[in-house]
């Protein structure tokens, strides 16, 4: 028998419960996993609390790395042994699961665990980000800005856009934060507890006038600044509407993401994060 960590119903912390789970042999285009690092993402508790309707029961998480113990028929490109990671496929909190080879990668050797599992989502984001998103209309040598620097994407952004020869701007919420975003990439960065985004970004862009871009997420509480030639826009950061009709509108996902914002300024230092499975 396996351990799954399920939830049944939504809720707190103490909704979350374990099981022993029969996990069955794998079938065509599957291999069985065990799990040796989980993913902690805050996708999580929006599943938990029912933020994001999923299926009950289930097992959270959405993210692992870990080591095929089977393999099924028709299986191709993975064996027995093979360490691999995935993201996105909701079930993670558990020992030991089943899972279609296609939503698998191969972990390479000088990655661990605790590493491929934490950083598989934010990866993927930065990617996203740097290479599909801002690609098409960013230039070599262009300033962003990018907010929430020292959180785990933020900090693979700045490390990825200065590889790309992108000049980064990174706002953030203490001195230690700070020193942390300018050893990941980042030229500039603004405390905007102490300093004023907009003035300081504008100070920093009409010295040296180039298209600043902003990413759309990040704290959100604060205003959103962007700088198009040296000319300032400001705009007040729009609440996406609720995912779930019924139990959650969009007063209480606005409600909710205060409470996260509230929460944000008493965090420690922040990045990639796993836990290991023994």
């Amino acid at each position: 028998m396996s351990k799954s960590i399920l939830i049944h119903e939504n809720g707190g912390p103490e909704k979350m419960q374990i099981h022993d789970v029969e996990v069955g042999p794998p079938g065509p285009g599957q291999v069985k996993i065990r799990h040796t690092a989980i993913g902690l993402n805050f996708i999580d508790v929006y599943t938990r609390s029912g933020l994001y309707q999923t299926p009950m029961p289930n097992a959270v998480g959405r993210e692992a790395a870990g080591v095929i113990i089977e393999v099924g028929p028709k299986v191709k490109g993975f064996k027995k042994g093979d360490r691999v990671a995935y993201c996105g496929v909701l079930g993670a909190y558990c020992q030991e699961r089943l899972m279609g080879v296609e939503q698998l990668v191969h972990v390479p050797k000088g990655v661990s665990d605790e590493q491929a599992a934490a950083i598989m989502l934010k990866g993927m984001t930065t990617e996203y980000l740097v290479d599909q998103c801002a690609k098409p209309w960013l230039k070599k040598g262009d300033t962003v800005l990018f907010h929430a620097a020292a959180g785990g994407v933020g900090l693979l952004f700045g490390q990825w856009a200065k590889a790309r020869g992108y000049k980064a701007i990174g706002t953030v919420s203490s001195p230690e934060k700070a020193a942390l975003a300018k050893k990941n990439g980042y030229k500039w960065v603004i405390d905007y507890t102490k300093e004023n985004v907009a003035e300081k970004v504008k100070a920093i862009t009409t010295a040296e006038p180039r298209r600043l871009h902003r990413h759309p997420q990040g704290p959100r509480s604060q205003r959103q600044v962007a700088v198009q030639d040296g000319q300032e826009r400001q705009s007040e950061d729009r609440h996406r509407p609720a995912l779930s009709a019924g139990r959650s509108g969009p007063g209480a996902y606005r409600s909710r993401r205060a409470q996260d914002d509230r929460a944000d300024r008493h965090r420690p230092l922040t990045g990639p994060k796993a836990f290991s499975v023994r």
